[in-house]
């Protein structure tokens, strides 16, 4: 029993501190047989978990930095091969489906090996990207374990070490390997390019998830055997040729197209944009909102040398509204079919980013002042640009707020970003005729569209809701000094 004491208290015994309370109740058992058992299998079993055996290296993989995400890119490497890693030492950016994200490692040791080179391509979760060793290790000399997948295609070229092996194809050896090409499946990129270069596809082997024949593929085969481009309009010729003439078949266009690579951001908008469109009955319904008043009060704040835009004061217009609908800010669970009212008004907004559309969230809107808002608006939208939004700064929220008036677009209709039942759509702010028929007058008017899941909203809450909604716009003492409770303030106004 001392023996695996002392193992516990090495330095490898990090790895499982945090199962140590209850290795050491069972430890403290009264039957002596049991607990010297049951020790002995509980520690070998952690250690073969993912080690075939006590002393070999710690095999860093791919981690799910959000909850949707599948598959990431390393942005940065912010360790080198030899250097050492303290626990909570960020190890690298990682480009998830939202954002950029910090990824911390949780142990000390030294980066012995990195796996994978910088922005290359997307590699699954779960993926090995590095090894770590112990400080009195040989990092020079690790051995990768066999039995974990490693992406053939990004893997950064290895150190002068016989320990080290990697087994990777001869360039020679890529068009002798026998292939089905049946079973092969071929991005549309690189089907452009093998038929640019007229090269077969049984020459060249795969290397993608699932089998799949990637752009980076065919570029290696094209530079390994210096292939130039063959003469396009000769295959055309060739291809019609050989198809039959039909005079009544109008002839198909010859102009040219490319493919564009997306994101893992834009492949998870275009993923969830669906699925909200496909499984959300969304319903709609507008307003149209006086913005005379808070115009003049965003000119009262540029006179007091204070920052505060159209949009902040919508965020805290429909925050107000949703504390005094409380029936508003809910979300609909589809596994148990019931509408969940959340207390928390998180209030989301959308920000164009290059790599797509994002949301970050300002929580408890209702509660914080305009310059409050306007601060942490600015901060999050700044960050989310740069992509260095943290998942919590992104995920979640309780109702969206999209604003198009920037761009000149008088409304429109936005889609329900799921769990959340509901989107507020601004327009550009315009100068109308507004009033009685005796008593016309111009004033600056915006139309606000809102979209709701009709399963968790009915017509006359979300109506309810425009009206608290316009009478909040139109009242700007409100967005002043009240946090959306019955005769209730803001205790910074008491």
């Amino acid at each position: 029993m001392a023996t695996f004491m002392r193992i516990l208290t090495s330095n490898r015994s990090r790895l499982f501190n945090k199962n140590l309370s209850q290795l050491f109740s069972v430890v403290n058992s009264k039957d002596n047989s049991f607990r010297h058992v049951f020790t002995t299998n509980y520690l070998f079993a952690g250690l073969t978990n993912d080690f075939e055996f006590l002393g070999i290296e710690t095999p860093i993989k791919m981690p799910a930095l959000s909850p949707t995400m599948t598959a990431g890119t390393i942005v940065k490497w912010h360790k080198k091969e030899g250097e050492k890693i303290n626990a909570g030492d960020i190890l690298c950016e990682v480009q998830t489906d939202k954002a950029v994200v910090a990824f911390e490692f949780d142990d000390d040791g030294i980066l012995a090996k990195i796996l994978v080179n910088e922005n290359s391509a997307e590699i699954q979760v779960g993926d090995l990207i590095a090894i770590v060793c112990e400080e009195d290790d040989d990092w020079k000399n690790v051995k990768i374990p066999e039995n974990l997948n490693v992406t053939s295609d990004t893997i950064v070229s290895p150190v002068k070490s016989e320990s080290l092996s990697i087994k990777q194809p001869a360039s020679d050896s890529i068009s002798k390997s026998p292939i089905d090409i049946n079973t092969i499946k071929i991005s549309p990129s690189a089907r452009n390019l093998m038929d640019q270069y007229g090269i077969e596809m049984s020459t060249i082997q795969p290397t993608g998830n699932r089998g799949v024949m990637m752009k980076e593929d065919v570029l290696k085969f094209i530079q390994q055997n210096s292939l130039q481009p063959k003469n396009l309009s000769v295959i055309q010729e060739k291809e019609a040729s050989k198809m039959p003439k039909d005079s009544s078949s109008p002839a198909k266009s010859d102009t040219p197209f490319f493919d564009i690579e997306i994101s893992n951001m834009r492949r998870t908008i275009a993923k969830r944009l669906t699925e909200s469109k496909s499984n959300i009955p969304h319903a709609y319904m507008r307003i149209k909102c006086s913005m005379d008043g808070l115009l003049k009060l965003r000119k009262d704040y540029k006179e007091k040398s204070l920052s505060v835009s159209l949009n902040d004061m919508i965020v805290k217009a429909t925050a107000l509204a949703l504390k005094q609908t409380p029936a508003m800010n809910c979300q609909w669970d589809s596994e148990c079919e019931t509408i969940r009212i959340v207390p928390d008004i998180d209030v989301s907004i959308a920000v164009a980013t290059p790599t797509g559309l994002i949301t970050p969230i300002i929580k408890n809107a209702n509660c914080l002042s305009l310059e409050e808002i306007s601060n942490n608006s600015k901060e999050l939208i700044v960050k989310a640009k740069d992509g260095k939004l943290q998942p919590h700064e992104f995920i979640g929220g309780t109702f969206s707020i999209s604003n198009l008036g920037m761009y000149d677009i008088d409304h429109f209709v936005g889609v329900i970003n799921p769990p959340q039942a509901a989107i507020l759509a601004v327009g550009a702010t315009r100068q109308r005729f507004f009033g009685e028929p005796d008593d016309y007058h111009i004033c600056n008017q915006t139309i606000m569209s809102l979209s709701y899941d009709a399963r968790a909203i009915n017509e006359e809450l979300a109506a309810h809701f425009m009206e608290k909604l316009r009478d909040n716009l139109e009242d700007t003492d409100l967005l002043i000094t009240s946090d959306g409770s019955i005769h209730r303030r803001l205790s910074s106004f008491i």
